[in-house]
């Protein structure tokens, strides 16, 4: 079948119309997933020699197909992945997060409270560090504090390599 007579807006809506087709009628979904792909292949080229226009933006526009779906379906009919492929993903993606309601509870949460804590714990350290670097400081004289700047000035100016600071700091 040739593409080439039907408007950038039919093939979207040809492409839509097999993908609806083919969502509601699985006895004749593969034949249906096949055309919607091929509608969408001739699509997808159309929209990538114009500037006017982005693959998404053509989706949302003509098809209503999400971009990641109009893209596994090319993906499907190009033979570049298996009709299975997606729900392999979805089913690995399920079992991971009953693995995480397994170790941690139904509350989804719990990992996030650790994520929190241990940013808590680097924010802690981060004031320790800085309050040991204004002691420091308080100790030092004016001109102590302008040679240690000028220092820090040709340290920056080098790359910022943080051995030549150490080095005449030792």
């Amino acid at each position: 079948m040739s593409y080439e007579d039907l408007s950038l807006e039919q093939l979207g809506a040809q492409a839509y119309g097999h993908y609806q087709a083919g969502e509601k009628n699985n006895k004749r979904a593969n034949d249906h997933a096949k055309s919607c792909g091929l509608y969408l292949i001739e699509a997808k080229s159309r929209v990538a020699k114009r500037k006017d226009i982005t693959w998404p933006q053509f989706l949302k526009a003509h098809c209503d197909i999400g971009r990641s779906r109009a893209d596994e379906i090319i993906m499907i009919i190009e033979g570049r992945t298996e009709p299975t492929a997606p729900a392999n993903r979805v089913r690995e993606w399920r079992e991971k997060q009953a693995e995480v309601r397994r170790t941690y509870g139904k509350s989804s949460k719990i990992p996030q409270q650790k994520q929190q804590t241990s940013r808590c714990a680097a924010d802690r350290e981060r004031a320790e560090v800085e309050a040991r670097i204004d002691t420091i400081l308080k100790g030092f004289t004016t001109n102590q504090l302008k040679d240690l700047e000028v220092r820090l000035r040709n340290v920056s100016r080098a790359g910022g390599c943080l051995a030549i600071w150490t080095a005449a700091a030792a």
